[in-house]
């Protein structure tokens, strides 16, 4: 690593070891709604039977309003699908005309809406999921919408940060995944990979597995991970969420993505009232020890801390500290990579 680089890492960990420490609230989720008209097999929100959408009041009284909003808070405005959203309009004007940064999740079902939306509202960031193209793409989504994303891209990538998502799962392959990466090299947009697991609000029935080896040339040094981690050769604590929460349509704030765990209710209290309690606090510590996913959307923060660690304190004060864990087998997957 060379000296430039350890100085970032050094900088990144320290910030990160303090906000955990004082649990500071760097990362909103907010799913404002599951209504959605895609048919994904790695995602059965769209099956849920009572729609629920969070409404714009509300998430400026008790969300926006509270004291653990800070001008550093980041927000991830997403469903079900963002734009099935009855209010999605008033949701988009609440977070640009107050400034706050935040990304627009979309599965590119709406395309004239998505386009005319970020626009409108001078979207900061625009998030959609290609998880290969053609048949692959409604075999997965069970739409076929793959054309809608690629559309949506062509109108807005010279006019706002784009970020490409696509998932590793049972029913693509390697060439879908060299396909996306290749259409977003030509468009000049970002592109991540995750891989798929079944979180419990997803209320998915096909367990996760292994990804195979012919993917590992693109895969992050996170993703490298993935396989060690379900072999049980990776544990690390899981301090993102001290830093990160998930709130549903039906305003339940809930402790991360893996698990239907509810911190409490917007209707009840303001996001910092359940965010401060003792008894949310007394949560974060309970799953400090959770080692149960390695979801893109949560775990890069406790790896890219976990190396930071790894990288400038003795293995002895990192165990006595925090535990006997896995540093090395992240630290040599961060060198690896760099």
């Amino acid at each position: 690593m060379n000296l430039l680089k350890q100085a970032k890492t050094l900088k990144d960990g320290v910030r990160d070891a303090y906000d955990v420490k004082r649990r500071k609230l760097r990362t909103v989720a907010i799913l404002v709604t599951d209504r959605c008209m895609s048919r994904c097999k790695h995602c059965f929100i769209w099956n849920k039977k009572d729609n629920n959408d969070l409404s714009p009041e509300v998430i400026e009284r008790q969300i926006l309003d509270s004291d653990v909003i800070s001008k550093d808070t980041y927000f991830e405005l997403t469903g079900g699908e963002f734009l099935d959203h009855p209010q999605y309009e008033e949701i988009l004007a609440l977070f640009s005309e107050g400034g706050y940064d935040y990304m627009m999740l979309t599965n590119g079902m709406y395309p004239d809406q998505a386009i005319e939306a970020v626009r409108k509202y001078k979207v900061p960031n625009l998030y959609m999921s290609l998880d290969g193209l053609g048949e692959t793409y409604k075999k997965v989504r069970g739409v076929d919408c793959a054309d809608n994303v690629v559309r949506i891209i062509d109108e807005l990538k010279d006019e706002v940060p784009i970020f490409l998502g696509y998932t590793i799962c049972p029913w693509n392959g390697v060439e879908d995944l060299e396909a996306v990466k290749r259409l977003c090299e030509e468009k000049g947009v970002e592109f991540f990979i995750g891989a798929y697991q079944n979180p419990e609000f997803f209320d998915t029935t096909k367990p996760g597995g292994k990804i195979s080896h012919e993917h590992e040339p693109y895969l992050s040094e996170f993703m490298r991970l993935h396989n060690p981690w379900m072999e049980q050769q990776v544990k690390i604590p899981c301090w993102n969420i001290n830093t990160k929460c998930y709130i549903m349509g039906s305003g339940d704030v809930h402790l991360c993505q893996q698990k239907s765990l509810v911190l409490g209710n917007l209707h009840d209290k303001t996001l910092g009232e359940i965010w401060e309690s003792d008894e949310v606090r007394a949560i974060h510590r309970k799953y400090r020890e959770c080692n149960d996913c390695w979801l893109a959307c949560n775990r890069p923060f406790d790896a890219q801390l976990a190396h930071a660690g790894s990288s400038f304190l003795p293995r002895p004060i990192l165990n006595k500290w925090l535990g006997e864990y896995t540093w090395d087998a992240v630290d040599a997957a961060y060198k690896n990579g760099s």
